[in-house]
């Protein structure tokens, strides 16, 4: 499985919903999931003057805050292979926590002290030690809280409800009876009845759409276009601002797939997005040159091409163009304005070549080169952007292969 991992992997999507207040009232630190050591301490709060940032504070251990490090502040010690990592407030104390999706080991929670700084155990999510590759949280019963769908790979999607206060489900429920090698989820509303359905892009299998019932139950509702593709990222969002969320599907060795939703999510055989057929392992979208429109970026793992922009043109998207001019094995992209300018910036993992980080010149063109940031010893498979120590600027998360996740402060400007 290891092998597979190494030629074609795709992360998350993620589509987060925000809660800002605990509906429970009061949470107790006695829990269904993970490993949780009781404390006094309420993981919202943080002393104003603790004594010292590497002292055990109560019973919880707390990774110390590196403000500014090329290495990055580690988040946790746990050093599993990390797929797929998001960010979420998940115990719902108006902060963001990390999850880890991990391979043959539990999937981790890293809970945020409300300064970035991070419980140093993970805390089990479930006690599957199932082949992580995706994750996706959202409010999937309708109670308020942050939800987890966890894809996998040769193994069913999993359900992990939230009690309210972080505390997710001792084990996951499987959606439907298939055992699909699964690279990415999303959650969104594609028939626009108020609840959070499901899409996946699997490996040689079709792609998947399944309903939600409107309380955390999904159903196979239909395949995403027709036959089997080697899919391994997706994303979704309103591409022609027709008020129904559409789809994208990135492929390996074939085209990447615009699939329009008819409004009642229905998405047809689709159309492709570019010319290309590179290895697209992961895709983001977001207005880039800042028209309206979400325009599309393919992180592509492979040597003979760049990673590429594609705008969107009323719905339509343009020929591709070249980010950067690295042709490097790309694991994972996110965008995020991490110089504070009002747009959309780019960090991407790639494997063996580090962390990197382009700059939007305010047009839609990126820098030519991208900025390294980080380790290369410290092999990248995800990666993501939050602000975690609530500063106001945009701080990178990493997930490392076989490695201590690693955090990032921007500390502003071009940093």
């Amino acid at each position: 499985m290891k092998y597979i991992f190494l030629i074609a992997a795709s992360f998350y999507a993620n589509t987060a919903l925000s809660a800002d207040t605990n509906l429970n009232g009061f949470c107790s630190d006695s829990n269904s999931f993970g490993e949780r050591e009781p404390s006094p301490q309420n993981f919202g709060e943080v002393e104003a003057d603790p004594p010292n940032l590497n002292e055990v504070e109560s019973e919880v251990k707390l990774s110390p805050i590196i403000m500014s490090s090329s290495n990055g502040a580690p988040v946790g010690v746990d050093t599993d292979w990390t797929i797929s990592i998001i960010s979420a407030d998940v115990d719902s104390d108006g902060d963001l926590d990390i999850i880890a999706g991990n391979v043959d080991a539990t999937n981790k929670l890293y809970l945020n002290t409300g300064n970035g700084r991070f419980s140093e155990v993970g805390i089990n999510i479930g006690n599957e030690e199932d082949t992580t590759t995706a994750l996706a949280t959202g409010d999937l019963d309708g109670d308020g809280d942050l939800d987890l769908i966890v894809g996998n790979a040769g193994q069913a999607i999993k359900v992990y409800l939230n009690d309210g206060c972080g505390a997710y489900s001792a084990i996951g429920t499987s959606v439907g009876l298939d055992t699909d090698e699964t690279f990415a989820v999303v959650l969104t509303d594609v028939d626009r009845d108020g609840d959070l359905d499901l899409a996946i892009a699997n490996m040689d299998q079709p792609n998947r759409l399944y309903m939600n019932q409107g309380d955390g139950v999904f159903v196979f509702a239909r395949n995403i276009g027709s036959g089997s593709n080697t899919s391994f990222a997706l994303v979704a969002g309103d591409i022609d601002l027709d008020g129904d969320v559409d789809l994208i599907v990135g492929n390996n060795r074939g085209q990447n797939m615009l699939y329009l939703n008819d409004g009642y999510g229905d998405f047809g055989n689709g159309i492709a997005v570019g010319d290309e057929s590179n290895d697209t392992w992961k895709l983001a979208l977001g207005d880039i040159n800042g028209d309206g429109y979400l325009d599309l970026i393919a992180g592509n793992n492979d040597y003979r091409a760049t990673n590429k922009l594609y705008i969107n043109n009323g719905g339509v998207f343009s020929s591709a163009t070249n980010v950067g001019v690295e042709m490097h094995q790309t694991y994972d992209v996110a965008l995020g304005d991490l110089d504070g300018d009002g747009d959309l910036d780019l960090v991407t993992a790639d494997l063996y070549y580090n962390k990197k980080r382009y700059l939007n010149d305010g047009h839609g063109s990126f820098s030519k080169k991208g900025t390294e940031f980080g380790l290369r010893s410290e092999r990248a498979t995800s990666i993501n952007v939050g602000d975690f120590n609530g500063d106001g600027a945009l701080d990178v998360i990493a997930g490392i292969d076989y490695g201590i996740n690693r955090l990032y402060f921007n500390n502003g400007g071009n940093n």
